[in-house]
């Protein structure tokens, strides 16, 4: 096979995994409408906020402009006992949340072990178990100090703990398809690289494809919001991601050279 044919193909297969970075975008928000069902409800009226004394109705999903460096507290009294129990899970790591049930502090993030940049904990959900020790059924979430004084408020969600990671797993869905498609197309790569070095040809172009290709497909699985939860946010798991995408450069240059 001449070597602009060779070059053709491994072309057209970086660009078969990007179309599949972009479908995955697309589809990602028809998979958490498909994660709600019976035993998982979006908890989206009776949010308020109260100001100099008043109560002012807050729409959820939505967004507030606030002064900069002004914390938001969120309540909401629409609890009953059947949710007592259940979790409540919201994407709001950007912003590091309290989350309190009556006077009880349920969930508070930190990352001081490790912190976090903007874009890393915008891909985070903040999950909690609605536990009352005190019989209260209102619920409150603290945003911390937005730093342009812009605050998006993300769906806020309860349920079962099966149905809160199923609303969570599915949008991961593409993803894993991303990846498993990347190591299909590694896979290829090497075979007809084997191939080729049997007829005497060149065959370091394909090595190089199938680097790059398995080093993307780890770098997308390391840096899912999916992984990050399931590792309970680990610090090593961000390392390899770092990592892993700071080497993707390498397969790049050795194949143009």
């Amino acid at each position: 096979m001449p070597v602009q044919k060779r070059n053709i193909w491994a072309v057209l297969a970086t660009l078969t995994v990007l179309f599949s970075v972009v479908l995955s975008l697309t589809t990602m928000d028809r998979s958490r409408s498909a994660a709600i069902s019976n035993d998982l409800r979006e908890l989206n009226t009776g949010w308020y906020r109260v100001e100099n004394g008043k109560q002012i109705p807050v729409t959820v999903p939505g967004t507030l402009f606030l002064e900069p460096g002004t914390d938001l507290v969120l309540y909401n009294d629409s609890l009953t006992d059947a949710d007592i129990g259940m979790t409540l899970t919201t994407r709001a790591a950007l912003y590091r949340p309290e989350m309190y049930l009556g006077t009880q502090l349920i969930y508070s993030y930190d990352d001081s072990a490790f912190p976090r940049n903007d874009q890393m904990r915008s891909k985070l959900n903040c999950n909690a178990v609605l536990s009352s020790q005190d019989g209260s059924h209102t619920l409150s979430l603290v945003y911390q100090r937005p730093e342009n004084g812009q605050l998006h408020i993300n769906p806020v969600y309860v349920g079962s703990s099966a149905a809160v990671l199923r609303l969570q797993t599915l949008p991961e869905l593409p993803t894993v398809l991303i990846v498993f498609t990347m190591a299909l197309f590694s896979v290829v790569a090497i075979a007809a690289g084997f191939y080729m070095k049997r007829l005497g040809m060149e065959t370091r172009q394909f090595v190089y494809v199938a680097i790059f290709l398995l080093l993307c497909g780890a770098w997308c699985t390391l840096d899912s919001s999916l992984l990050q939860q399931l590792s309970n946010m680990s610090p090593v798991v961000c390392y390899l991601s770092f990592y892993t995408f700071m080497l993707m450069p390498v397969p790049l240059l050795q194949f143009v050279r």
